[in-house]
């Protein structure tokens, strides 16, 4: 084939220099990878994209072979040779019917051109000669043209009464010539019937370009029910010239900005009908981290703790419980674990405190090859909240998950497994352990893996902790967040985010600094105290002036630099060692304890995926979070920003309830305040789920708003 004869199989070829540049038909990239050049003795195909499509792949997706990329020598094109028989010849004439050139047809199937030399012979060329649209002489004055692929199927219409013309070469060799031909000819009206390959249907649009330029009205048909690389000639071995009439005339006229003219079913919204819709809140299976109908990937290193962390996730879905901290939807959950033993995951979840009642199923055993489609038939029937798959390697079925074009299909069944079912699919998965490598790229194998999943989790140890960290399609990205594992339960306890557990160790050096200096220090004698940046110990220092913990004097200018030091008696302030302060008293009304321990302790013992009932094989000595509240009784005539009434304490630590009259006042709280679950019905009791000190300003927080019960975070201690 000739470089313009290849092209023609590439419909979104452009040119680039000598040659052209096309979208790879292997991987279906979005900005043209692959070059299509002209080569010493045939046509080079290159895909540059990053997988590197062989050629044998290219010419595959669109019906070429090997063979058809090597040029026909000059002798070979110029002169059919060895056995070769005529079979056919087509003559291309002028308007008077002076005959220009012949395609020639010829058995084995071959075609060939030629031109009378003048001498009453033949020039097998077509150098010189003007190209003009087959049987040119009979078009004149003929107003409806059919234009198709090759001379044959062009005397099949005529044959039939129906006026029709090609060119000259096959698929993508029509030119504007040929089109001012027709216009010259009378011609009004074109129906141009590709035939049912990609060149052909590349070629018929370009027919459609180009008569439409000159002016003529124009319809492009893709014949219905064609097989493939079929024609109109086949199209009327089973139809009739009126079916074939019907058809051309029930097409819309060509308009160049569609890809087709013919009407397909594919249905597109517009932004106006869309911008119309009702906005839909995301629902959560674990609240900003695993939406419903959603595929997330839960990757670690080898014997890092992933099946154990997405087991405890399993098991706080299935009771409604926290996990590691946020919220869950209660719902079934099945749990297919592919390598651990039945006894050890049963185990786990007896630590866990699981009872019978909860809506957990287990697969434990190796994968069967038709998982992904019973698994689909039964979520799609059966609707649980969340399937775990553990882990995604023993599932795909493929040899290379480096190969993008193999894990991309492969993850497939995935997304339809969770967008037909609603289900949250969560797949564990294996990731590097070099800490050098961070988010997508720590995670093993080729892209196409993550580029296939909604959110992703990384899981690396940090000494005995763990940290996780997550990117995500759907809701707000997890930053390197630190986890304590629970030995006893196999539950995850969120100590906070990297960033925030060294502010607390930043801010606990501060007070200690201030509460054993003699006098108030500055800044600069801060620094020498505190190991720590200085940017970052400044940061941390207006943070607690901020929030009253600690107070400043001086004007900061270089007579008169800013002191700092810990107040005697603010409210909530920590204790501290022996030094120049006194030990905080309280109010003298007595309403107030005596604090206890330090505003940057993680928020307590909140077990993940844990539940109010006691642990089976958990120790009653285990440390708990405690806080010292007030619950008001009454509030009646009590004005905006009063000082709270006065009432009786209780001491609430995780787990404990509080009577349905207490409300959280959440006004000036963040994450680090007292966190209550509602009732589940009213008259129940609220349920306190995360003790913790606030992070406000004290002054702020302990604010009395008419109408509403309040309960006040006091301190935040330890009952050993």
């Amino acid at each position: 084939m000739t470089l313009q004869e290849v092209v023609a199989h590439f419909p979104d070829a452009r040119r680039n220099g000598k040659g052209y540049k096309a979208r790879c038909p292997v991987h279906g990239d979005h900005d043209p990878s692959l070059d299509i050049d002209p080569g010493d003795s045939g046509v080079l195909l290159k895909c540059r994209a990053e997988r590197g499509c062989t050629t044998e792949e290219i010419c595959g997706k669109v019906g070429l072979t090997l063979r058809d990329l090597a040029y026909v020598p000059r002798e070979a094109a110029a002169k059919p040779q060895g056995r070769a028989t005529i079979v056919a010849t087509y003559a291309y004439t002028d308007a008077t019917g002076t005959v220009l050139y012949e395609a020639v047809r010829f058995a084995p199937k071959d075609f060939r051109q030629r031109q009378p030399d003048g001498k009453g012979g033949w020039t097998w060329s077509m150098q010189g000669v003007r190209r003009v649209p087959y049987a040119l002489d009979r078009l004149q004055g003929e107003e409806l043209v059919y234009v198709v692929e090759g001379e044959k199927d062009a005397e099949a219409l005529w044959g039939l009464g129906i006026p029709a013309t090609t060119n000259i070469g096959g698929a993508g060799k029509w030119t504007p010539e040929c089109s001012a031909a027709l216009v010259e000819a009378g011609c009004k009206y074109v129906a141009v019937l590709p035939d049912n390959d990609p060149p052909g249907l590349a070629s018929g649009r370009q027919v459609a370009d180009d008569c439409t330029k000159a002016g003529l009205v124009v319809k492009l048909v893709p014949l219905p029910g064609l097989p493939p690389k079929g024609d109109v000639s086949d199209y009327l071995a089973t139809h009739t010239k009126a079916e074939l009439v019907a058809v051309v005339k029930d097409v819309p006229r060509y308009d160049p900005h569609r890809s087709v003219a013919a009407d397909i079913p594919l249905a597109l919204t517009s932004l106006a009908d869309l911008l119309d819709k009702p906005e839909v809140a995301i629902d959560y299976v674990v609240q900003d981290r695993i939406p419903v109908a959603s595929v997330c990937l839960f990757c670690a290193p080898p014997k890092t703790g992933k099946s154990t962390a997405v087991r405890a996730m399993a098991l706080a879905v299935a009771q409604g419980e926290d996990w590691c901290g946020w919220r869950t939807g209660q719902g079934a959950v099945w749990v297919f674990a592919f390598e651990d033993q039945e006894s050890e995951v049963v185990a786990h979840f007896r630590r866990m405190g699981a009872q019978p009642d909860d809506p957990v199923q287990f697969f434990c055993a190796s994968s069967p090859p038709d998982l992904i489609p019973l698994l689909t038939a039964r979520a799609i029937a059966e609707r649980p909240r969340m399937i775990i798959l553990d882990h995604l390697g023993l599932v795909l079925g493929i040899k290379d998950f480096n190969d993008y074009a193999q894990t991309t299909t492969a993850m497939q069944p995935m997304i339809a497994l969770a967008r037909q079912s609603g289900a949250a699919v969560v797949l564990t998965y294996h990731a590097s352990a070099h800490s050098q490598r961070e988010g997508l790229d720590a995670v093993m194998g080729s892209t196409g893996i993550t580029a296939s999943a909604d959110n992703i989790f990384v899981m690396k140890r940090d000494g005995a902790q763990r940290v996780i960290a997550s990117t995500q399609r759907i809701g707000p990205a997890l930053e390197p967040t630190v986890f304590d594992l629970d030995p006893a339960t196999g539950t995850y306890i969120r100590q906070g985010t990297k960033h925030d557990l060294k502010d607390r160790e930043i801010g606990d050096a501060i007070l200690a600094s201030l509460r054993d200096a003699p006098e108030p220090l500055t800044e600069t004698g801060l620094q020498a105290a505190v190991t720590a940046r200085r940017t970052d110990a400044v940061r941390v220092l207006r943070k607690l002036v901020g929030m009253g913990w600690v107070q400043r004097t001086g004007h900061g200018g270089r007579h008169d630099p800013f002191r700092y030091v810990v107040p005697d008696t603010s409210i909530g302030a920590p204790t501290g060692t022996s030094g120049n302060k006194r030990e905080p008293t309280g109010t003298s009304n007595g309403n107030l304890r005596e604090p206890v321990g330090t505003l940057w302790e993680p928020a307590g013992n909140l077990m993940a995926g844990g539940t109010n009932r006691e642990p089976a094989g958990s120790s009653s000595g285990t440390s708990t979070s405690t806080s010292t509240v007030l619950v008001p009784t009454s509030q009646d005539g009590v004005e905006d920003d009063a000082a709270p009434p006065g009432g009786g304490f209780t001491t609430l630590s995780n787990g404990a309830t509080v009577p349905v009259d207490a409300v959280l006042f959440l006004g000036d709280l963040d994450e680090r305040g007292i966190t209550l679950r509602a009732p589940a019905e009213p008259g129940d009791a609220c349920t306190c789920t995360d003790v913790r000190l606030t992070t406000e300003d004290r002054a702020k927080l302990y604010r009395w708003r008419r109408h509403l019960p309040v309960i006040l975070a006091v301190a935040e201690g330890r009952a050993q």
